[in-house]
């Protein structure tokens, strides 16, 4: 099952590229969207195929195959994506992962990632002092991708975000 997972990745950008061969849409108009395991998808598409989409909104995703089940719960995933720990599943994984995939000089699709801020430490596989360099590199390049980091969001949804926002801002006497 691990070494198949590339199946997945392979069977969306056959649906993609249908959708532009018979003029529903073109490359650059196409927007995907996932979260969590469809997150993963997200990163493989930006990473594989980033001349097949014209925007990718990834949420929650899970990008570094590597280090993942280091992890909070990621651990308890190997059973679904198996361990780079493990020698026989290490060259498959390193062939899909978005984090080890991404290549320097590559035209990437417009893209934003959400994630919970200890979340993005970890599943976005960004380094510690990430912080810091924010802090003080504020310009980058037009075509970078957009992280959104939210310190109080739940995994499962922005929306719950937003929603906990208000409930607060409603209860809250205004100053």
């Amino acid at each position: 099952m691990f070494e198949k997972k590339q199946n997945v990745f392979d069977d969306f950008f056959a649906a993609a590229e249908y959708l532009i061969a018979n003029k529903y849409t073109t490359a650059e108009r196409l927007a995907i969207r996932g979260r969590s395991n469809g997150g993963l998808l997200m990163g493989a598409a930006m990473t594989q195929r980033p001349d097949l989409f014209g925007a990718i909104w990834c949420g929650y995703p899970l990008l570094d195959m590597m280090r993942y089940q280091n992890f909070l719960v990621g651990r308890w995933w190997t059973t679904e994506y198996g361990s780079a720990e493990n020698a026989q599943q290490f060259p498959y994984l390193l062939k899909y992962s978005p984090y080890q995939n991404v290549k320097p000089g590559t035209k990437y699709p417009a893209s934003c990632l959400t994630a919970r801020f200890r979340h993005a430490c970890r599943s976005l596989a960004c380094p510690q002092n990430d912080r810091a360099d924010a802090g003080r590199n504020r310009k980058q390049p037009p075509d970078s991708p957009a992280l959104r980091a939210q310190s109080r969001a739940q995994r499962g949804s922005v929306h719950h975000a937003a929603r906990q926002r208000h409930r607060r801002r409603t209860r809250l006497p205004l100053e």
